[in-house]
């Protein structure tokens, strides 16, 4: 089933950006008991100065340019900066309309702009709770976009971190960041089992006789761009086969653990945001490759492609 496309979302890098981030982070501030960490300080300056940057000539950077600010703020700090501020906006953008159509619990919100982030455990198997939780976050954001009522994150220990009632079914969701290629197998196993108990408990405790399904969403950017570094391309077609073609022999290598799913698992979602540098402009590119694992006239394949709907959408920002 890997004929399915990749779907990008484009997120231009420039004053506008700026502006949204801005905006993103006032908004976290005005959430009660929430204080953004003084990482996002940091990453206002690097993307206001970006934008400053872009106005110069119709949002266009010379190599130059970019090397002085990776130069003056440090490369990992410049690529988070572009990579959270890009997440944080898309966040921002669902649940500052839609906030009462997600039931997020208080903890989740200080976690993720208050939380540390530590490069050193940002490597290999390891994630940071700030930026795991964030993809959370943005997860629920796509699947309350797609008109989905009250997908309400979970605050509990291995159990899915997402869950929403559609039509007769429950639908669980594990979200998980893979920050390399050997840790796509280990995540995946766990994704699985975790639905899989979700499943059983469900089956115990089903007052309303609904179908319980799962759904898997995987962060592989860091699979896929292990330094975070600026894609430079011809055009974009080039850079969307490019990304498409490394996400293909992700799932080729790794294909009998992803045929291992429990049953009720409907399918894959997997995630890469990538910068890219065409014609001098700096975009971010989010991109989705919706995986099914069930048969078209399968009923749960409706509830996989509602979902999947929101990822179609071109440009999702800027």
């Amino acid at each position: 089933m890997i004929e399915n496309e990749i779907n990008v979302g484009v997120q231009v890098t420039n004053e506008e950006f700026a502006l949204q981030f801005n905006q993103a982070l006032e908004w976290t501030k005005s959430l009660q008991n929430v204080h953004p960490s003084s990482r996002y300080e940091k990453y206002l300056k690097i993307i206001n100065q970006v934008g400053a940057v872009s106005r110069n000539d119709d949002g266009r950077y010379s190599h130059e340019e970019l090397e002085s600010l990776q130069n003056k703020y440090g490369v990992d700090a410049f690529e988070a900066a572009i990579f959270e501020g890009a997440e944080l906006i898309e966040v921002y953008q669902v649940l500052g309309s839609k906030q009462k159509n997600i039931t997020i619990p208080e903890e989740t919100f200080k976690r993720v702009v208050s939380g540390v982030i530590n490069a050193r455990q940002e490597t290999g198997n390891h994630t940071t709770e700030a930026r795991n939780t964030l993809f959370e976050l943005f997860c629920a954001s796509m699947i309350a976009k797609s008109g989905i009522y009250k997908p309400k994150l979970t605050d509990k220990p291995n159990t899915p971190d997402i869950s929403f009632n559609h039509n007769r079914f429950k639908v669980f969701v594990e979200c998980k960041r893979i920050n390399s290629a050997e840790a796509f197998e280990a995540n995946l196993r766990k994704a699985y089992k975790q639905l899989g108990t979700a499943y059983e408990q469900h089956k115990k405790n089903n007052i309303l006789k609904q179908t319980a399904l799962g759904i898997v969403m995987m962060s592989i950017t860091k699979v896929i761009n292990p330094k975070q570094q600026i894609l430079e391309t011809s055009d974009y077609r080039n850079a969307r086969q490019r990304i498409r073609d490394k996400i293909f022999e992700i799932y080729k290598s790794d294909m009998n653990v992803i045929g291992g799913r429990p049953l009720g698992t409907v399918g894959l979602i997997s995630f890469a945001r990538i910068p890219v540098m065409i014609d001098n402009k700096l975009l971010t590119y989010r991109y989705s490759n919706p995986f099914p694992l069930v048969l078209e006239r399968d009923g749960a394949w409706d509830v996989f492609n509602s979902i999947t709907k929101t990822l179609q959408v071109g440009q999702s920002t800027g």
